[in-house]
C-alpha cells in the first residue's frame, strides 16, 4: 500500500488519518508511545574468517530477529535511537509551552520515524480571514532513506507519503533542518532544540505573508486572466513568451477553460474566500489543488496530487508568484492574451 505502514509498524495519532489505520488516542505521551515502546540496537557481523566486520545490523530490542535496513559502518553511520530522537522532540516541546503531539510512528517496515506537533498558538493560525494547521515535523529513518529532518510544514506526517511530501520540500524556506546520519550526527542534533524557537516566528511570517496578499485588491475580471495565465504558463519564461507573441497560435483547452471557470468560482465564493484580493486567488488555487484538480472519486490520487504531486507544486508556484507584484501582473498580462 502507498501508506507503507506494515505489519510492524504503527501510526498513533488525534484523529483517524486517510489510510484508516491510526491507533487513535486522547493524549500521546512520548515515554508511553510506540516509539518508546523499542529501539534499535547494533549487531555486530563477522566475516567469512570469524574475525568481526566494520559492519553491523541495526536489530530491534523487543524482537531480534527485526532487522531494520542495510548493515551500517559501525564508525561512520551516525546512528540515531528511538530514545535520541524522541529525546530531542522533547527538549524541542519543552521550549514551546503547551504543545501537543498530533501524530507519531514508523513506516517501512521500521525503517522510517516521525512525530508531527502542533502548537496551541497557531494550532489554527489565522491569516487573511482564514485558518490553516501548521504542524512542526520531525522525521529520522534507521535504513539510510533519510536524514534527520525538522521542518514547519502544513503537513502533518502519518504515512510514508507525507514523510516523503515533508522530506522532498525543497521550497521550504520558512524553517527547515537537515542533519545526515554521519558519525557527528548526534552533536549536531543536540543543537535542534535551540533552533526550534524559530517555529513561531515562521507562523508569524506567514500570517504577515497572507495578510499582504489580502491588501491587494483583485477583481474578478483580473481573476479570470490571472488563472489564464497561469495554467497556460508553466513558469515566468513561457508567461513572457505568451505576452510578446500575443499568444500566437495558442489555444485554451476544453479543461483549461474548465479549470480556470472553477478556480473564479472558488475566488468568489469558495470556502474563506471573498472575491477581493490575492489572497483569494491563493485561497481558490489552494482549494482546487487540494480537493478537485485530479478528477474522478479516488481520494488516494487527490491526496496524492494534493500533498506531494502536481497539486503540492501548483499551490508551491502561486505561492512565490503572489507575492511579487512583477509575477502576479505578468500572469495577469499572459492571461489577458490568451483570452483576447
Amino acid at each position: 500500500m502507498a501508506h507503507n505502514k506494515t505489519a510492524i509498524d504503527c501510526q498513533q495519532g488525534l484523529r483517524q488519518a486517510w489510510h484508516g489505520l491510526t491507533q487513535i488516542l486522547s493524549k500521546i505521551l512520548l515515554p508511553e508511545s510506540w516509539l518508546a515502546k523499542w529501539d534499535l540496537v547494533k549487531s555486530p557481523l563477522f566475516s567469512a574468517d570469524g574475525t568481526e566486520s566494520e559492519y553491523c545490523e541495526l536489530v530491534c530490542t523487543d524482537n531480534k530477529s527485526i532487522r531494520v535496513g542495510r548493515p551500517v559502518h559501525k564508525e561512520t553511520y551516525g546512528f540515531l535511537s528511538n530514545a535520541d530522537f524522541l529525546a530531542i522532540v522533547r527538549d524541542s516541546m519543552e521550549l514551546i509551552p503547551g504543545a501537543i503531539v498530533e501524530s507519531l510512528g514508523s513506516v517501512c517496515a521500521r525503517g522510517r520515524i516521525f512525530v508531527g506537533i502542533s502548537v496551541p498558538e497557531v494550532k489554527e493560525l489565522k491569516a487573511a480571514g482564514r485558518v490553516f494547521y501548521p504542524y512542526l515535523n520531525f522525521l529520522s529513518s534507521h535504513d539510510m532513506s533519510a536524514p534527520f529532518l525538522v521542518n514547519m510544514s502544513t503537513v502533518c506526517p502519518v504515512c510514508d507519503n507525507t514523510f516523503r511530501a515533508n522530506l522532498h520540500d525543497t521550497e521550504n524556506k520558512a524553517f527547515r533542518v537537515i542533519i545526515p546520519h554521519t558519525k557527528n550526527a548526534k552533536m549536531a542534533v543536540a543543537n535542534v532544540p535551540r533552533l526550534v524557537d524559530c517555529y513561531c516566528g515562521t507562523a508569524a511570517k506567514f500570517a504577515a505573508i497572507m495578510d499582504s496578499m489580502a491588501n491587494e485588491s483583485v477583481s474578478t475580471s483580473q481573476a479570470e486572466r490571472f488563472f489564464a495565465g497561469f495554467l497556460a504558463a508553466k513558469d515566468d519564461n513561457e508567461a513572457n513568451r505568451i505576452v510578446t507573441t500575443r499568444a500566437d497560435g495558442i489555444k485554451i483547452s476544453t479543461r483549461a477553460e474548465n479549470q480556470r471557470n472553477r478556480l473564479v468560482e472558488l475566488f468568489v465564493s469558495g470556502k474563506g474566500n471573498r472575491g477581493n484580493d490575492r489572497s483569494d486567488l491563493f485561497g481558490a488555487i489552494t482549494d482546487y489543488y487540494s480537493h478537485e484538480s485530479s478528477g474522478g472519486r479516488d481520494v488516494w490520487k487527490q491526496i496524492a496530487s494534493s500533498e506531494f504531486g502536481s497539486g503540492q507544486t501548483s499551490k508551491d508556484r502561486a505561492y512565490g508568484i503572489l507575492q511579487n507584484n512583477d509575477r502576479t501582473d505578468l500572469m495577469i498580462r499572459a492571461g489577458d492574451a490568451l483570452l483576447v
